[in-house]
């Protein structure tokens, strides 16, 4: 039985990967986790699931806490929530990873600096690295939207709130909504 610093670190890791690359991909997740056996592993899993997918989060990171936080007394703007943005940089981290794992292995494809030892796993790593630069620049490109789309906004409220604050707040507590929906609704994917 694992003890619990290591179930604490299994735990937040799930969360961080449910946050960051959503309900799939858990490879690299369990292989960080050789002692936790496969059926706590995915106990943990829906517990996660289960938590996020609550109306209301705990403020507190750690999610398999049965305890209500004070988040409900929070008002929708003032609640930490991870964006979008957030979790495409982490996917660019993960790019970075697999472009050091790809050359690692264009350099196996290769004697030395020199000739080419194995055309099929040199040529295998040029179409690796094209589809993760096509990849990354995917994620910047979302960043950038993001982020033209998070400004307007926030000159939109900005302006409605020089009008009337009510209104503002009413508009703010809508779109908190609208994003905490598609939060859930891209974690069940």
């Amino acid at each position: 039985m694992a003890n619990t610093d290591r179930v604490k670190q299994v735990k937040d890791a799930i969360i961080e990967h449910l946050r960051t690359i959503g309900a799939r991909d858990w490879e690299d997740v369990k292989k960080d986790f050789p002692d936790i056996s496969a059926a706590s592993f995915w106990r943990y899993v829906k517990q996660a699931k289960e938590h996020l997918n609550k109306k209301s989060a705990p403020a507190s990171p750690d999610l398999f806490n049965s305890e209500k936080a004070s988040a409900a007394s929070l008002e929708p703007w003032e609640k930490p929530e991870l964006n979008s943005t957030f979790r495409m940089l982490k996917h660019a981290e993960r790019f970075y990873e697999l472009h050091t794992d790809v050359l690692a292995l264009r350099q196996q494809a290769l004697i030395g600096e020199g000739p080419i030892r194995d055309t099929r796993l040199f040529a295998r790593t040029i179409r690796l690295r094209q589809q993760l630069l096509c990849d990354e620049m995917n994620v910047v490109d979302r960043v950038h939207n993001t982020d033209v789309k998070t400004k307007f906004l926030d000159e939109i409220v900005e302006e409605v709130s020089k009008a009337s604050p009510e209104v503002a707040k009413t508009i703010m507590v809508s779109l908190h909504n609208l994003n905490e929906k598609n939060q859930r609704d891209a974690v069940i994917e």
